[in-house]
């Protein structure tokens, strides 16, 4: 089951009001389109259209920086940030206790990540 993170808090979308950006991202993912199929089922076809959207966002305008304050995080932490909320939901959704336990062993190993390399972002940045 894949769990729905709108895009709008993973990538920086107020860049869009550009309309030479605008107008890249348009281009880009009509490219990306072109090898959607009519033979796919639903799911493959919404798993193909699900990544061309986020690899087409990830190329043209790139991640959230986020405010002033988080100037110092670097991206590959926002992408262990953006991991470990996903690692979250799957453990609230998680339906017996075994896969409870998993899934929180996993939330916890992605959240000391995540505060390591905060650490080492600041660290860096100072």
């Amino acid at each position: 089951m894949h769990v729905f993170t709108p895009i709008a808090h993973l990538y920086a979308v107020a860049k869009l009001k550009d309309p030479e950006t605008s107008r890249r991202y348009e281009l880009e993912l009509s490219n990306r389109f072109t090898v959607l199929q009519e033979d796919l089922s639903i799911e493959e076809k919404w798993e193909l259209f699900s990544t061309s959207v986020k690899a087409s966002t990830e190329t043209v305008i790139g991640r959230r920086g986020g405010i002033n304050r988080e100037r110092w995080i670097s991206d590959r932490t926002w992408s262990l940030i953006d991991d470990r909320k996903e690692a979250k939901k799957r453990k609230v959704q998680a339906y017996t206790r075994a896969k409870a336990q998993a899934e929180a062993v996993n939330y916890r190993k992605l959240d000391k990540k995540v505060k390591k390399s905060c650490k080492q972002d600041k660290k860096d940045w100072i």
